[in-house]
């Protein structure tokens, strides 16, 4: 499915690195916040924190605000009844617990003073307050979870990812006490999930050693806990998939697909099968690939992405037309979908329309200058269309972007180079050529579209 052809589309689109309509989302989580819907409220705003959310998410102002303001109406409206509306009530419980630990009616009053301060802190946006106030909080009633819970999100939001480990951890600590049950399972479903972000920033092995996994087992616990959560079951399978364990992913996503999504959740089933597709692609299954892939556009016809990733995997089975036809589809549906547009440049230099495939490519290095594949690409349409010194430039700036271990940039390059008398570092050049070559002919790579384009030209014998 990762196509290493220089004359192939760049990879397909991770599924763990878009996410459709954020703004929207992020609209709707406040509004179910506003609403007191909690459920909902966890599943969109949840949704737009995860580990791999775009970067238009995590530059929204309001997106921090908005999982904070979540926290605040859960505390609010479950744990608030136990800390706050049952003064009235027996407290032998509660009372107990603080009696113990040396904290007296005095004390009840004080946290109450610094739990509510904490509260206006963060509905005004001001995060330094309101972690310091819960932070005086939590250090008077250490067992009480909502408070590192409280801190946790606050603090995530100032960028102290680590402190913000170690609170959610703290508050798991506590999570069967009666008194830390009134948010109820919904809720600390939330909080395995917030604390699954934190490890799992950054992709690959997680924001710390081990941490993709520790994301893993916190998702994996958010799914028992709300077993109808189908965003946990996302998580979790974007996790497995950073872990390599593609076969767990797949049966993750296919459960959720199967028994947890109803139909008329198209929005969800439709990022469930571009998961499923991204998982079977990487276990290659294509042909699963594929179907999932035009499943996902069935139950989303705006999903930009998985037109992409559907004409990437049409370039690789040389089907050309259909390539081009479901890329075109996908740069009108979104036109800042840098991928979709090289790999529409590249299905146009497969039919023979030169001058689009130039047009094409050029608009990809634009949206994304620091996409390398966009780089190749464009220097390979440039090429196509005798425009080779503007060809062997954006050869330069790939191989600048991802180094010289980028064969099929590296190889044109050199042929360029070759070609246009640049010989300064050709006997050097040529042993690493040797080198791609003979890596691009294991039998490790018999799955891959070997890369025998760039050396077409060499006519002289390559090093021993």
């Amino acid at each position: 499915l990762f196509l290493k052809s220089s004359i192939s589309a760049s990879s397909p689109l991770s599924s763990t690195s878009y996410r459709p309509s954020d703004p929207h989302q992020n609209s709707a989580g406040v509004a179910c916040c506003q609403s007191r819907r909690l459920g909902s409220a966890v599943s969109l705003l949840s949704d737009l924190m995860g580990p791999h959310g775009s970067a238009r998410t995590r530059a929204l102002a309001r997106g921090m605000a908005t999982v904070v303001l979540m926290l605040v109406v859960l505390q609010l409206s479950t744990a608030d009844s136990a800390q706050k509306g049952k003064e009235g009530e027996k407290r032998a419980g509660t009372e107990g617990k603080r009696s113990k630990s040396g904290q007296g009616s005095g004390a009840g009053q004080k946290l109450k003073r610094l739990a509510d301060e904490g509260f206006s802190a963060a509905e005004s946006g001001n995060l330094e307050l309101c972690s310091s106030k819960f932070a005086a909080a939590a250090k008077l009633d250490p067992t009480y979870s909502d408070y590192h819970t409280q801190l946790a999100t606050c603090l995530r939001g100032l960028g102290r990812k680590q402190e913000a480990i170690q609170e959610f951890e703290l508050a798991k600590l506590h999570m069967d006490d009666t008194r830390n049950r009134a948010g109820g399972d919904m809720y600390w479903a939330s909080v395995h999930i917030n604390l699954g972000y934190l490890y799992a920033e950054g992709g690959g092995g997680g924001s710390v050693e081990g941490g993709m996994a520790k994301a893993a087992q916190a998702f994996s616990k958010a799914t028992e806990l709300a077993p109808r959560l189908s965003d946990a079951y996302s998580y979790l399978g974007n996790a497995l998939s950073e872990l390599g364990e593609f076969g767990k992913a797949r049966d993750v996503y296919q459960k959720a697909i199967d028994k947890v999504v109803s139909k008329s959740e198209t929005d969800k089933q439709s990022m469930l099968h571009f998961h499923l597709a991204g998982a079977l692609g990487n276990l290659g299954n294509t042909e699963r690939a594929l179907k999932a892939y035009k499943a996902s556009t069935r139950a989303n016809p705006t999903f930009a992405a998985a037109y992409t990733n559907m004409g990437t995997i049409y370039q690789g089975k040389k089907q050309n037309e259909k390539a081009r036809d479901v890329l075109e589809i996908a740069v009108k549906l979104d036109g800042q979908l840098a991928e979709a547009y090289t790999n529409l440049g590249v299905a146009l230099q497969d039919v023979g329309d030169k001058k689009r495939a130039v047009l094409m490519t050029q608009t990809a290095v634009k949206l994304k200058p620091t996409l390398s594949p966009a780089q190749n690409n464009y220097g390979r349409a440039l090429e196509n269309d005798d425009q080779l010194e503007n060809a062997l430039s954006a050869y330069r700036k790939a191989l600048q972007l991802s180094g010289a271990s980028y064969s099929d940039a590296f190889c044109a390059k050199v042929y360029l180079e070759h070609f246009l008398c640049e010989w300064e570092t050709l006997e050097e050049d040529m042993k690493l050529v040797a080198e791609h070559l003979r890596n691009n002919l294991q039998v490790s790579q018999r799955a891959q579209e070997p890369c025998v384009q760039p050396f077409r030209a060499f006519a002289y014998p390559l090093p021993q």
